[in-house]
């Protein structure tokens, strides 16, 4: 484990010996900092290199990890109810807000200057799929190898030809080398039967969820998203947690922290899901914010909309009372 943080990286948080509230605490801390430009992954000690350790140094692991992390001249931010020399310390009933601050201060230490993080840039091909923009309407074909695939962007469908599967596209997406060509009005009508499969191109948007190697622009985390339709996407496939995060977008504007402590969904996938829904061009009331007041709880019609999806789609959500 090294302390070096390479430039321009993910800012890795190892926890060690937390209890469930803290550690909570801690992540929805990391998604306040994922707002302000701060890219941060929270990680158990030992499973990958780290930058920052925070640790229950009551605890017998988390004493561990503060041993090896002073070794290792480790940034550290320790808790408990007892100070440790030469450590940032706070007790086990910090705020989120103070834990956020720390790990401010333990970013800076490493010489981060996370207010210049480089944007993220969209592969290519998702990047000309983008429906949260005006485009000119065209029909386009799509390149990539055998992969070939017509873009109708009037309709908002993509329509694959040669009989190649959709998962063909879904690995290819993040590829460089797609190249595209105008086609005239009349080109379906004419080789229509060449067409294998037809799929709405907000569904490819939302097949990221499953695909976090593909990163979504940083500055779109800081939007409060709400839905003017439900996703096109298998709800079926996607975890109960999603499922909430979602009902609670269509039912008014949220941003991504106040909706991590809403539903209690991981930051990260909070931040992807407001992505993916601007990208997919179903966000409506996009504003960006500067504060967010934490949400206390959905409200007994939000709930009432979770459990119908859920009775729906034969989903059981903890901390739901089913009729």
């Amino acid at each position: 484990m090294s302390s070096r943080l390479p430039q321009h990286s993910l800012i890795t948080v190892a926890i060690a010996g937390l209890g469930m509230l803290s550690e909570t605490r801690l992540r929805v801390a990391c998604s306040l900092l994922m707002a302000e430009r701060m890219r941060v992954d929270v990680v158990n000690w030992g499973a990958a290199q780290a930058h920052i350790l925070v640790a229950d140094h009551h605890s017998a692991e988390g004493n561990q990890a503060i041993e090896s992390a002073h070794r290792l001249k480790l940034p550290t931010l320790a808790l408990g109810r007892t100070r440790v020399a030469s450590l940032m310390t706070l007790s086990p009933s910090a705020t989120v807000k103070d834990i956020a601050e720390a790990l401010k201060q333990l970013i800076q230490r490493l010489g981060a200057d996370t207010s210049a993080m480089p944007e993220v840039n969209l592969p290519p091909l998702l990047e000309a799929l983008r429906l949260d923009r005006p485009n000119d309407g065209g029909l386009y074909l799509y390149e990539l190898g055998l992969i070939r695939m017509v873009v109708d962007y009037e309709r908002r469908y993509l329509h694959m030809l040669r009989r190649v599967a959709f998962d063909h596209l879904l690995r290819d997406l993040d590829n460089a080398y797609w190249h595209s060509t105008p086609l005239d009005a009349h080109w379906l009508a004419q080789h229509r039967m060449d067409v294998h499969a037809s799929f709405s191109i907000e569904s490819v948007w939302w097949q990221l969820l499953a695909m976090p190697h593909i990163q979504l622009p940083i500055e779109w985390l800081g939007n409060a998203v709400q839905l003017n339709a439900w996703p096109d996407l298998d709800t079926l496939a996607v975890d109960p947690s999603t499922i909430q995060a979602l009902t609670h977008l269509m039912h008014g504007s949220w941003q991504a922290q106040a909706l991590v402590e809403a539903t209690g969904i991981d930051g990260a996938r909070a931040g992807r899901i407001l992505a993916i829904a601007q990208a997919s061009g179903l966000a409506d009331q996009v504003t960006m914010i500067q504060t967010v007041k934490p949400a206390s709880g959905a409200s007994p019609g939000i709930k009432g909309a979770i459990l119908k999806i859920a009775k729906r789609f034969g989903l059981q959500l903890r901390g739901l009372r089913h009729a």
